[in-house]
């Protein structure tokens, strides 16, 4: 690996949670929405039946984004390559600069350290930014902090790196 790249590794979505997630949420849309076209819609006449409807809806929405993002990742794009380097954050091919990133830092997952940023200007509607790898280990996240604090040193303005 050359000095300029800290970190280059590429991650597998083929792994059971992603299909179970694609069998679970993809079973119940199926399931309310069959149920809900079986019984015929009455346009329901009191708030709380309004609600229930709304909340079906996201519910529905939000199930079937899980679900289908999950097949896709699972069944055509099963790979996804992250690499750090001088240059900043390159996730599939799409790079993000350092002076867009705000901090990059790790939290505890799965007897690991998991790696997330967040970028510049970051509004309460922006996420925070998740690296599709496997956890570091404690010894490989201190690695990479201090690799990257030493490259970053002088560059303005810096990104936050945590420890």
């Amino acid at each position: 690996m050359d000095d300029s790249v800290f970190l280059d590794v590429t991650y597998s979505y083929r792994k059971w949670p992603y299909l179970v997630f694609v069998v679970v949420f993809g079973g119940l849309n199926g399931a309310m929405l069959v149920a809900n076209a079986s019984r015929g819609f009455e346009p329901p006449n009191l708030a709380s039946n309004w609600l229930g409807v709304i909340f079906g809806a996201i519910w529905c929405t939000g199930t079937s984004y899980i679900a289908l993002w999950c097949a896709w990742r699972y069944f055509l794009r099963p790979t996804s390559h992250v690499r750090i380097d001088a240059a900043g954050i390159t996730i599939d091919g799409r790079l993000i600069p350092w002076s867009e990133i705000e901090s990059l830092y790790g939290f505890d997952s799965r007897g690991g350290k998991a790696l997330v940023f967040t970028k510049r200007g970051r509004s309460f509607f922006q996420p925070i930014w998740h690296l599709p790898v496997e956890p570091l280990s404690a010894a490989e996240y201190d690695t990479l902090c201090h690799r990257l604090e030493a490259a970053l040193g002088a560059q303005d303005p810096k990104p936050a790196i945590g420890h």
